[in-house]
């Protein structure tokens, strides 16, 4: 299973510049795998195969150099897989609901093509981070939990040409660098897809309940807004009632909700999510992560840390 962990992931990486070309594997139906791993400019060539419990797991040949509190060496070594997973380490799946599952299969082609890059499936995982450290195997063994991992798709659940149908864009909590590069790369790549209705949500969750804060984004309107600082769309604190947001995004015909912000926003986005689907629309939120705290569980960083 570490291997299988190895082949999916990508994790733990072992190379100097992480690589986002690596093409998901089927543990299912895979045999056998020859990535590559570079350490001190030495290329080094592994076979990984899948091998049944009782046999032992071959890990990569990588060294570990390991430095006390004031960077004096204290040893080099072979990594072990014991140094990055015990016996007693568990790799938990966290779910993410499909809207296939309540509305139905829906499936659409996808026409966006990115250079080189292989589209994600559902064994394109993403792991919590591997830690290294003075770990004493006690038997009760330390818990990582693994997602599917957000990426381009062959297909796609909703028709980006569907006129009536519209993406909206809000900006929850405080102000970090990064908002405004976000909010324009989120409008572009909707563009590339299709998306030709795309609403900007001024001052946070409160306005997702006044139409007057809900303003059109183009292409044209946030080519250069990563130049400027703090967000455009005006972030807020605020925490209206859910169930009149989904509402709103009803209303709206909203059918890809995007909401930047930390773990409390996030908190409140899977609860408009469920009130969506109270009321019986189906809407994707998507969740786009920021902290300056670095307090966003799976996440070793992101956009504004």
């Amino acid at each position: 299973w570490f291997e299988r962990l190895m082949t999916t992931t990508q994790q733990p990486n072992l190379e100097d510049v992480g690589s986002i070309l690596a093409k998901p594997t089927n543990p299912e139906t895979a045999t056998a795998r020859t990535p590559m791993w570079r350490r001190a400019s030495t290329k080094i060539r592994t076979s990984l195969v899948f091998t049944k419990a009782t046999e032992e797991v071959r890990v990569p040949d990588c060294t570990l150099t390991a430095l006390d509190g004031f960077g004096e060496l204290l040893e080099t070594r072979p990594l072990h897989r014991n140094d990055l997973l015990l016996d007693s380490d568990e790799i938990r799946d966290l779910s993410c609901f499909h809207l296939n599952e309540r509305f139905g299969l829906s499936k659409y082609t996808s026409k966006l093509k990115i250079g080189g890059v292989q589209a994600c499936d559902a064994f394109s995982w993403t792991t919590q981070a591997l830690f290294l450290g003075d770990k004493v195997d006690s038997g009760k063994g330390f818990p990582y939990y693994k997602m599917v991992r957000a990426g381009v798709r062959d297909t796609l659940h909703f028709d980006p040409h569907d006129p009536a149908s519209a993406a909206a864009i809000v900006s929850c909590g405080g102000i970090c660098p990064g908002l405004n590069s976000v909010i324009r790369e989120i409008v572009m790549t909707l563009w590339e897809y299709g998306v030709r209705k795309i609403y900007g949500v001024i001052g946070g969750y409160k306005g997702v309940i006044e139409p007057q804060n809900w303003i059109t984004l183009t292409p044209d309107m946030v080519k250069d807004i990563h130049r400027m600082g703090g967000t455009m769309l005006i972030s807020d604190r605020g925490n209206p009632p859910h169930l009149d947001m989904a509402r709103m995004l009803q209303e709206k015909n909203v059918r890809q909700y995007f909401v930047l912000g930390g773990d409390g926003t996030h908190k409140g986005a899977m609860q408009t999510f469920d009130c969506c689907l109270e009321i019986d629309h189906e809407c994707a939120v998507v969740g786009v992560p920021k902290t300056i705290d670095n307090d966003v569980p799976m996440f070793d960083q992101t956009f504004d840390f």
